[in-house]
């Protein structure tokens, strides 16, 4: 379906990287606030051989690029005017695009063309944290709607529970438990439903980061199976992560 369709090449589906958003935008080119502090992260690689390389206007993310073992799968480009972001995405077979609202916080609010058809909305609490995202689209061939919700806890300044609410796959719970070290990367989010969410992350369009770097996600299926994936990190002199294993999948980071 093309609305699910253009959202995961939006979000694409990529293992733990979030990026927090800066609520001050300095760019004369836009009034978009979803910009970046700290380091910017230029390329992401994994030992699976896919990567992910981004391109800034200042603090701006403008541009991804996708590729798996050396070979271009395509991208995505941004422009920004007031407060809309508009995606342009690019493939050997396809070119489309979709739009972005942003709320007062400069953090995605929901899609700026929906209709009857399609839908996509984010919710923040006061502090700016994401809290619940909820999608929909309606399959004119089939004639059905498919749906999704997704509703995220704090504790702590760290995101400590999701549920994800589907009507393919039903309900899947995850419950995070977070390490010591200080999250100044902005890794945030982890496979599956909430790695669908990379770009509005690298973007810094969906809230604020979680202050600690994850150790360990419990992952629950509504038929009662669970998984336990688990996390370590290595990092460089200024404590940003470089290089970061999830369960037997291995991430570098370059800035």
């Amino acid at each position: 379906m093309k609305t699910f369709r253009l959202i995961g090449k939006m979000l694409l589906v990529v293992l733990l990287v979030g990026f927090t958003a800066a609520c001050s935008e300095d760019n004369d080119d836009t009034s978009a606030k979803g910009s970046q502090s700290g380091k910017l992260i230029k390329r992401i690689s994994n030992d699976d051989g896919y990567a992910w390389d981004f391109s800034y206007s200042g603090k701006l993310l403008k541009s991804i690029a996708y590729s798996s073992d050396g070979d271009s799968d395509g991208g995505v480009t941004y422009s920004y005017s007031g407060n809309k972001v508009t995606m342009k995405y690019y493939g050997d077979d396809w070119n489309e695009s979709s739009a972005m609202s942003l709320n007062k916080q400069g953090f995605f609010a929901g899609s700026a063309n929906n209709s009857e058809y399609e839908s996509l909305s984010c919710g923040y609490d006061a502090n700016g944290f994401l809290v619940s995202i909820s999608m929909r689209a309606f399959d004119e061939e089939d004639d059905y709607e498919v749906s999704s919700d997704i509703e995220m806890t704090y504790s702590g300044g760290n995101r400590t529970s999701v549920v994800v609410t589907s009507s393919d796959s039903g309900e899947t719970k995850y419950r995070i438990t977070y390490s010591e070290y200080e999250n100044k990367s902005k890794l945030d989010f982890f496979e599956d439903d909430m790695g669908e969410y990379i770009e509005g992350f690298v973007g810094g369009f969906m809230g604020k980061a979680s202050k600690n770097l994850v150790s360990k996600v419990e992952r629950i299926y509504d038929y009662g199976y669970k998984e336990t994936i688990h996390f370590s990190y290595e990092f460089d002199e200024d404590g940003y992560v470089t290089e970061w294993t999830e369960g037997y999948t291995t991430y570098y980071v370059t800035y």
